[in-house]
């Protein structure tokens, strides 16, 4: 496991982009103007006196500019992009830990592997908030929110990363140069066995 509360400071910073990631992607409705609408208010608007038609177009004008002003998920990408997004954060914190439980000393090259899953999600996260833009879904101010949330996780996953990977290779050496060191003794028994055997034959 990390070894210091502050190593694993990465761990709430995903918590952070997991909560705020399915509170940004909470469907919005996909309310269009259609026909009966249309009939709807040209019919109250010829019941309408003179004095009254003004301001009822005023307020329909309102509520329309604060409709058409409002960012979110439509409902109808809630099992494609919408899904697509929980669960590439899901699996960022899901790896995250699992890398975290992993017993280094034994299964370093299980955690570097955990902290690869969680760095191909961030960076299709990344991807996903862009497009989440271009299509209008969020405002400039949230993406760069939520892209803020995502690079804290993913430089710190590469920090992780990098610092593990040397003392993965530490412990790598450590393991060949203590197998070098078995095979040789096992060579130097073999080796002394032999001229065991040879002496013994010559003094007969």
């Amino acid at each position: 496991m990390a070894e210091t509360t502050k190593d694993f400071q990465i761990g709430n910073k995903a918590k952070d982009l997991l909560i705020y990631t399915f509170t940004v992607t909470k469907p919005s409705s996909e309310k269009s103007l259609e026909s009966k609408d249309v009939l709807s208010t040209m019919l109250k608007l010829k019941t309408m006196k003179p004095e009254e038609v003004q301001a009822f177009c005023s307020d329909a004008a309102e509520r329309l500019r604060r409709s058409s002003g409002k960012q979110g998920f439509p409902k109808s990408t809630i099992h494609t992009y919408i899904r697509l997004l929980r669960e590439t954060v899901v699996n960022i914190v899901v790896s995250i830990q699992m890398a975290n439980d992993c017993r280094f000393e034994v299964e370093y090259d299980k955690r570097l592997a955990f902290i690869d899953e969680a760095l191909k999600g961030c960076n299709l996260m990344l991807q996903l908030v862009n497009i989440s833009l271009e299509l209008g879904y969020i405002n400039l101010k949230r993406s760069q929110h939520w892209t803020k949330l995502i690079t804290d996780v993913k430089y710190m996953s590469l920090s992780w990363k990098k610092k593990d990977s040397v003392r993965a290779d530490a412990l790598r050496s450590a393991a060949l140069e203590k197998e070098r060191v078995k095979e040789d003794e096992r060579i130097a028994r073999v080796i002394a066995s032999v001229v065991a055997k040879l002496n013994q034959d010559a003094q007969r």
